[in-house]
């Protein structure tokens, strides 16, 4: 997985630069970090990274270029 530069939300799905955001239909503006924004020089992160105080961290990204699948692996939570 390439995730490029990323933006990084907490458990409460605020941003570390302390700006909120709720579902991101696409990664946000790296001025704004709105993900519909009216910037004029839009330049977007290239992921995001859920990070909270759960046992995984959550990795979205949104170009099917950035993904290439060459293990699965699967497992079975204790």
């Amino acid at each position: 997985m390439l995730l490029g530069n990323v933006f990084l939300c907490d458990e409460n799905h605020k941003s570390v630069q302390g700006k909120g955001s709720k579902k991101l239909s696409r990664p946000p503006c790296m001025s704004c970090s709105e993900d519909v924004c009216k910037c004029r020089d839009q330049t977007l992160f290239d992921s995001v990274m859920g990070d909270g105080r759960w046992l995984f961290r959550e990795f979205v990204v949104y170009e099917s270029s950035q993904c290439y699948p060459e293990y699965v692996i699967t497992y079975t939570r204790v």
